[in-house]
């Protein structure tokens, strides 16, 4: 298991590589997250929203259903809060992303 340091700096590499068009190596490295410290919430959001923004939907699905188990008053128009490394133009990206995939 990671440390929750070692969990975000991870989830902030799976960021900086969907910033520069890595995208499969952004779904592998938060999908690590996700295995190794799934309470870190914006690594597991950012999966659910690479997932989408990949076409897998379902998987995308299964995520945002785990995150709302644990968090039901979550919403796409409060990611910002959630998820501070997001620059201001990438937070309608999410957002968008992450409602197709079930977050209200």
């Amino acid at each position: 298991m990671c440390s929750p340091v070692q969990s975000e700096i991870t989830a902030f590499l799976g960021l900086a590589q969907w910033r520069v068009g890595r995208l499969e190596e952004a779904v592998r490295t938060e999908e690590s997250v996700r295995e190794t410290y799934p309470e870190q919430l914006p690594g597991v959001l950012w999966l659910a929203a690479q997932y989408e923004a990949s076409g897998r939907h379902d998987e995308a699905q299964a995520v945002v259903s785990e995150v709302r188990q644990v968090n039901p008053e979550l919403r796409a128009d409060r990611i910002g809060e959630c998820i501070r490394s997001l620059l201001p133009g990438e937070i309608p990206v999410f957002q968008e992303n992450l409602r197709r995939a079930g977050l209200p």
